[in-house]
């Protein structure tokens, strides 16, 4: 967000300073970003927040429960 143009977001959710990272899920800040500032850093971790790109399913109860 750009917070010379959207400061109603930024005010929201209490962006004070740059870079402000903050982890969403389902919609909801679920924790701020409190890591190293350079791009490798915040590249590390955001891909550990991320989680694997797949899942195996090796049944059809794994299948199952993952729908769910």
């Amino acid at each position: 967000v750009d917070c010379t143009s959207d400061k109603a977001t930024c005010d929201k959710f209490g962006v004070g300073g740059f870079p402000t990272l903050k982890i969403f899920r389902n919609g909801e800040v679920a924790q701020d970003y409190d890591g190293p500032r350079e791009a490798d850093g915040i590249v590390k971790y955001m891909r550990g927040q991320a989680g694997p790109s797949a899942k195996e399913l090796t049944s059809l109860a794994d299948y199952e429960k993952f729908l769910n």
